[in-house]
């Protein structure tokens, strides 16, 4: 509920800081016939337009990730801009903050969104002195089905996955999101299933796969989930450990 309430109250504090950054554009000021209450209320306005666009197309908690990036890297360049002002002793207005503090949070959106929908894999070997063979293992976390890509998606990952051919798959959570829907979960847990490996599948919980709304909203519960996942012969670790060919743990 604290939680809640910071971003709560950090939504409507960057509504306001942007809303009032936003009036005092040129185009705004045109569009107010230079009158400053006037160019107040379309910053405000254009702001909350762009706000229930985005909550509508992306949604809600999405909305304000975008709302607050936008809110720290404009706050970042009018500290800049201040600096800078102070430095060379100049009263006037900084004609670039407004245009460099858009293309930046734009910039660093469209790169999250970017990432959040590419996938690379990172190599590592790991040695030891003890008397046991070799095995590959491929390790994942964090797919959030339906947020990152759909059921379809996953299923091409899991054919680069078998290409390594790997003796065992972890999963290591938040394999699906909270908006993720039943059908999705239940086509990537399918997809899973048809994995082939030597010593089989393995998954541990994230905090994401059991959920923070209520189930209704996205059509099961956490305990749904691990059951599709056992019935296509995934084995479901809960503050426990597997025995691999009485070599690993």
């Amino acid at each position: 509920y604290i939680i809640l309430a910071v971003v709560v109250l950090s939504t409507g504090a960057g509504l306001a800081y942007l809303g009032t950054r936003l009036s005092a554009l040129g185009f705004i000021g045109k569009l107010s016939g230079g009158n400053q209450m006037y160019a107040r209320f379309w910053g405000f306005a254009l702001t909350f337009f762009v706000f229930t666009l985005l909550s509508l197309w992306l949604n809600l908690m999405n909305a304000v990730i975008c709302l607050l990036h936008f809110v720290v890297i404009w706050l970042f360049c009018d500290a800049l801009s201040a600096v800078f002002r102070r430095l060379f002793k100049s009263s006037g207005k900084s004609r670039w903050t407004a245009p460099v503090a858009i293309i930046l949070s734009l910039a660093a959106l469209a790169s999250g969104w970017y990432l959040n929908h590419h996938v690379w894999m990172t190599s590592y070997i790991v040695e030891t002195e003890k008397n046991v063979k070799d095995m590959r293992l491929v390790m994942f976390a964090d797919s959030h089905i339906g947020t990152t890509f759909d059921a379809a998606g996953f299923a091409g990952h899991l054919q680069t996955m078998m290409n390594y051919k790997p003796d065992a798959v972890l999963i290591a959570g938040d394999f699906v999101d909270d908006g993720t829907t039943r059908e999705e979960m239940i086509a990537a847990c399918k997809a899973l299933g048809n994995l082939k490996t030597t010593y089989g599948v393995y998954f541990a919980l994230g905090n994401h796969d059991k959920g923070y709304h209520n189930p209704r909203i996205r059509g099961f519960t956490g305990d749904d989930l691990l059951a599709e996942l056992k019935k296509n012969n995934v084995k479901v670790l809960q503050d426990e450990t597997a025995l691999i060919d009485n070599m690993f743990y």
